[in-house]
């Protein structure tokens, strides 16, 4: 990796912890998340089905499936600032005149400021360095030139978040936000009909919308 790689890495992973600036007194804040605490949240979303055409023939379903799943947990070293780890993996499948399958893996330190002082939490910020590894197959197998692609690699890379945080009785964290991730990744190209494999550098980046459910462990006010 270069150094403007190296340099956007530290900008991103240190975001959060210029947001919060200057300390302020502890004694006017009423933020569950206070310094000593930890913080659990878990994200997941499972989708499946099946889409039959009137005729009922086996050639005109489709099926889909879809499932992400992510875990973070922080440790509060000053109000409203932790420092945790985030583990996320995504995969998605779809058939009908094609195959579509995608799979992603993150994993990596994680940092989290919550903008508000409210006891009922608010906005927060999050970045995240991350390893990430991507694997990607699309085939066309009911032709006459059949086709079956496979593109995967894994690498580093960065993950940006906002959202908004809801705590009900000093303990339970609903929240909502999006993500982006960038990442820089190393693999190959891989022709599955004519067994041709290809060394190939390339990047990936995705949005996405999230919705979890945390804990804050600690001692309660």
């Amino acid at each position: 990796m270069d150094h403007k790689k190296h340099i956007v890495i530290l900008i991103f992973f240190i975001l959060p912890i210029l947001a919060f600036g200057q300390p302020e007194d502890s004694t006017l804040i009423e933020t569950p998340i206070r310094k000593g605490r930890w913080i659990a949240v878990l994200h997941g979303v499972i989708n499946s089905g099946t889409v039959i055409r009137p005729d009922s023939s086996i050639s005109n379903q489709k099926f889909s499936n879809n499932y992400s799943f992510a875990v973070s947990g922080y440790k509060v070293i000053v109000d409203r600032l932790g420092i945790g780890l985030l583990f996320a993996i995504q995969r998605t499948g779809t058939e009908e005149f094609f195959i579509r399958e995608s799979e992603s893996f993150n994993v990596g330190p994680s940092v989290r400021y919550y903008l508000a002082t409210q006891k009922q939490g608010g906005p927060f910020v999050q970045s995240s360095i991350i390893y990430s590894r991507f694997y990607d197959r699309v085939a066309l197998l009911d032709i006459q030139s059949p086709v079956d692609m496979v593109l995967k690699g894994n690498g580093p890379g960065l993950m940006f978040g906002l959202g908004y945080s809801y705590v009900f009785k000093d303990i339970l964290n609903l929240e909502i936000g999006f993500e982006f991730t960038h990442a820089w990744l190393s693999g190959e190209s891989i022709d599955q009909i004519n067994s041709i494999s290809d060394k190939t550098d390339f990047r990936r980046f995705s949005f996405s919308f999230s919705f979890g459910l945390g804990i804050l462990i600690g001692k309660q006010k």
